[in-house]
């Protein structure tokens, strides 16, 4: 684990990686639009892990985590994106 900026929150190598993800989806498109499933995919681990990285760093306070809708109600996904302190 690694400590982030001057606080004392120390990130796993996959939330730090997920985190970097995130961060730059939010500077090109604004926000990461995804599923966990696909997140987990993509940093090649499960889908539980991905639920506990974003929990924790939704809970710290670095993501915000939005949900997605389709017209008729349903979620399709989140869009995930990095708060700016």
């Amino acid at each position: 684990m690694r400590k982030i900026h001057e606080s004392d929150i120390s990130l796993t190598p996959t939330q730090e990686r997920l985190l970097g993800y995130i961060a730059a989806q939010t500077t090109i498109s604004g926000a990461a639009q995804a599923t966990k499933k696909e997140l987990s995919q993509l940093m090649g681990c499960s889908v539980k892990t991905i639920d506990r990285a974003i929990t924790r760093m939704s809970r710290e306070g670095l993501i915000k985590v939005e949900p997605c809708h389709s017209e008729n109600g349903g979620q399709l996904s989140n869009a995930y994106s990095v708060v700016n302190s």
